[in-house]
């Protein structure tokens, strides 16, 4: 996948998990480390696998508040394009 393409995939799933309620970036349990305002504690939500994370964009997208210039559905065309080789 395309760097920008997975930068946008991962500005959706934090906004989503925001949405959710989910604290980003707690620094009570290990302090700062690189990408740890990217992280939640597992217990506030205990996802097994990117595709359940790309899920909760997916189901946001119906909602009318959730609005990102580099929503999925935009992306879409781009992603089920096959990789240039």
């Amino acid at each position: 996948m395309p760097g920008d393409i997975a930068r946008w995939w991962e500005q959706d799933i934090l906004h989503s998990l925001v949405r959710r309620g989910i604290h980003l970036g707690p620094q009570n349990i290990a302090g700062k480390f690189s990408g740890f305002t990217e992280a939640w504690v597992q217990e506030d939500f205990p996802a097994r696998s990117l595709k359940e994370l790309m899920q909760l964009v997916y189901d946001d997208e119906g909602d009318s508040t959730t609005t990102s210039p580099t929503s999925v559905s935009s992306l879409r065309p781009l992603l089920e394009q096959p990789p240039n080789r």
